[in-house]
């Protein structure tokens, strides 16, 4: 029989020949990260890439997402180097080609601001003017146009193209007389836009000019019912009138006559208000008809020497392989491009 300290020793023995406890775990091993070190801030993603990526974004059409990219190049560059002026202007382009004209005008104007050449400023200037005319702000599109026209050290093309759309502020808003003096002028200077500016003139001569109807004719031939609408060439309209005035008035004086005063101030009441509801009608419709023949003779003046008032689409742009948003060729312009210049 086995004492007591034998059993406890093959106790311990047995106890420490058993497996760990499953859930004990091992000690982690470390794990060695192989990390280098960061790029210098210089050469993390050019500025060129950045102007690159917004002029593809442009050719596509995504002109908000060409912003951003822009703004950003123009931030890393601190708005100076060779592509910070065409940046610049292309933020403005892309705003106009996405229907944002007033935006794209506030935009070309601040870079006019703080252009530091007069190249990038008349570009600026051009630009912005050509914004608000789409805009139908043919007030703030004059004086652009007009500062570059009138300033003798811009390229002569240039201040051309500044008349040539100076004439169509002034015909936008209705100042006919001072559009033929401005094509006047062009024509006179026998220059590029020579035949352009000659059949702009003509179309707008007094003899080329619609022909409206007089509100005050109309409103003395309405003295007698329906009169002032066939003046107008408003027939039924007319023989309407005629009739029901009569009949009323006819009626009134009738019920007069037989001494039904109630029935006859009536009827005159009626009769009046019919009658001078015609000669009101008739004097509106002079007015009307008048209008209508001014925006039919201005659209189809707009269909016809208009086309340079549109920019070049994009897709001809870059078959032509003058695609450079932010440059004198997306304006239509051949013009040598603007030197470059910083955007403070």
């Amino acid at each position: 029989m086995s004492s007591f300290p034998q059993r406890v020793l093959w106790l311990v023995f047995f106890l420490s020949s058993l497996p760990m406890n499953t859930q004990a775990q091992e000690a982690p091993t470390p794990v060695t990260l192989e990390a280098s070190p960061m790029p210098a801030k210089e050469n993390v993603g050019g500025g060129t890439s950045h102007i690159e990526f917004a002029d593809h974004l442009f050719a596509d059409g995504d002109f908000y997402r060409a912003i951003t990219e822009y703004r950003r190049y123009l931030f890393q560059v601190k708005g100076q180097g060779d592509a910070a002026a065409r940046a610049a202007c292309a933020i403005g382009e892309a705003l106009y080609r996405g229907g944002q004209f007033e935006a794209a005008a506030v935009q070309w104007d601040e870079v006019a601001q703080r252009a530091q050449a007069s190249g990038l400023r008349w570009q600026a200037l051009f630009s912005a003017g050509l914004a608000y005319l789409t805009a139908e702000q043919s007030f703030a599109a004059k004086p652009r146009f007009r500062l570059i026209a009138e300033d003798e050290s811009a390229p002569a093309l240039l201040r051309a193209h500044a008349q040539w759309f100076l004439a169509w502020g002034h015909l936008d808003a209705g100042e006919i007389e001072l559009a033929r003096m401005v094509l006047g002028g062009l024509i006179a200077s026998e220059g590029p836009l020579h035949e352009q500016a000659q059949g702009l003139h003509s179309a707008i001569a007094p003899e080329a000019l619609p022909k409206g109807k007089s509100p005050l004719m109309a409103g003395l031939l309405s003295a007698i019912p329906g009169l002032g609408h066939f003046y107008l060439g408003q027939w039924q309209t007319g023989f309407t009138s005629m009739l029901w005035s009569g009949v009323l008035l006819a009626g009134a004086g009738y019920s007069a006559y037989t001494q039904d005063y109630v029935v006859a101030g009536a009827l005159a009441v009626i009769g009046l208000g019919w009658y001078s509801g015609g000669a009101y009608g008739a004097i509106s419709g002079a007015m009307q008809h008048n209008r209508d023949q001014i925006h039919n003779w201005r659209e189809k003046i707009l269909f016809k020497h208009g086309a340079s008032r549109q920019l070049p689409d994009l897709r001809s742009l870059q078959e032509n392989g003058t695609f450079a948003p932010g440059t004198y060729p997306q304006l239509g312009i051949k013009l040598a491009p603007t030197s470059p210049d910083g955007v403070e």
